[in-house]
C-alpha cells in the first residue's frame, strides 16, 4: 500500500499532536503535583512554626497550691519588670532612724551625706547612676519625652536626669531631718501598682505605698518614750528603662555592689511624701 505525501503528512501531524498532548498533559500533572507538594510543605512549615512559637512563648510554672500551669513568657517578663521596679522604688521609703544611724546624726550638711548613711538609698543609687559613664554615652534608649513623643536619648543623659531627681529627694530628706518633721520610724504596710505602661524596654509606673509613721513626741509620765502614730501614703510616679548593658557588676575597685543585675535605670522620679493622719 502506497502512502501519499498527503497521508504521510496527516499521520505525522496526528503523531506530533498526540505526543504534544501527552507531553503537555504529563507536564501539567507534574506541575500540579509540584504546586500541591509546595503548598503541603508550606502548610506543614506553618504548623511547625505555630507549634514552635507556642512552645517557646510559654514556660511551665507552679501556683501556690502546686498546680502546674503554662505562663506566657512575655507576660512573665513584664511581671518580673513590674516587681523589680516596685521593689526598687520601695527603697526610697526611709525614716529618720535609718538615715541617722539610730539617731546618732542630728543634721546633714549635704544631700549626698544622706545617701552615704542609708543602705537602702545606696542600693537605689545603682538604679540611677551608671557604673561606666563612658559606655553610657554610646548606649541609645528610645524614651518618651515631656510632650509624649518618643525620642532617642543616650543612657548617660538619662542617668544624669535621674540623679537630678534623686538629689532633690535627698535634699527634701535633709531638710525634714533638720526640721524634725521626718518620722522617726516608717513601716510599709502594703503597696499597689496603679498603672504600669511598658513599651519595648522602657516603662512608666504609678504606685502607692501605704505606711505607718511613728514620730517621737517626748516622754510619758513613766519616763518612757512616747510616739505619735499615723497612717499615710507615698505616691511615686517614675519612668525608666531596662538594658543589660547598663547593669552593675560586683567589683572590688567599685563602690557599686552589683544590686542592679537587670540594668534598670530611672529617668524621672516624682515622690509625694505623706503628711499622715492619726490612727
Amino acid at each position: 500500500m502506497k502512502i501519499s505525501n498527503k497521508d504521510y503528512l496527516e499521520i505525522t501531524q496526528r503523531f506530533v499532536i498526540k505526543n504534544f498532548l501527552l507531553v503537555a498533559g504529563g507536564s501539567l500533572l507534574v506541575f500540579v503535583f509540584v504546586i500541591f507538594s509546595i503548598m503541603s510543605q508550606n502548610s506543614k512549615l506553618e504548623d511547625m512554626k505555630k507549634i514552635l512559637n507556642e512552645n517557646t512563648s510559654k514556660v511551665i510554672g507552679l501556683t501556690d497550691n502546686g498546680t502546674v500551669v503554662e505562663i506566657e513568657k512575655q507576660k512573665m517578663i513584664v511581671e518580673q519588670e513590674r516587681n523589680t521596679v516596685a521593689r526598687a522604688l520601695k527603697l526610697l521609703i526611709v525614716s529618720r532612724s535609718e538615715i541617722t544611724k539610730g539617731f546618732s546624726i542630728s543634721e546633714f550638711k549635704t544631700p549626698i551625706s544622706v545617701l552615704e548613711n542609708s543602705e537602702n538609698l545606696q542600693e537605689f543609687f545603682e538604679y540611677v547612676m551608671l557604673q561606666d559613664k563612658q559606655k553610657g554615652k554610646s548606649i541609645v534608649v528610645t524614651m518618651k519625652n515631656d510632650s509624649g513623643k518618643y525620642e532617642e536619648t543616650d543612657a548617660l543623659t538619662i542617668s544624669n536626669n535621674g540623679m537630678g531627681f534623686l538629689n532633690a529627694y535627698l535634699e527634701a530628706l535633709k531638710i525634714k531631718t533638720q526640721a524634725n518633721t521626718l518620722p522617726h520610724f516608717i513601716s510599709i504596710n502594703s503597696s499597689k501598682i496603679n498603672s504600669f505602661e511598658e513599651k519595648d524596654n522602657t516603662f512608666k509606673i504609678d504606685m502607692t505605698i501605704d505606711v505607718t509613721l511613728q514620730t517621737w513626741v517626748g516622754k510619758d509620765d513613766l519616763n518612757k518614750n512616747k510616739y505619735e502614730t499615723k497612717i499615710g501614703k507615698y505616691n511615686i510616679i517614675a519612668t525608666g528603662y531596662f538594658d543589660l548593658r547598663t547593669r552593675t557588676i560586683l567589683s572590688d575597685n567599685s563602690p557599686f555592689k552589683g544590686y542592679n543585675k537587670l540594668g534598670l535605670h530611672f529617668n524621672t522620679l516624682k515622690i509625694i511624701m505623706p503628711e499622715g493622719s492619726k490612727i
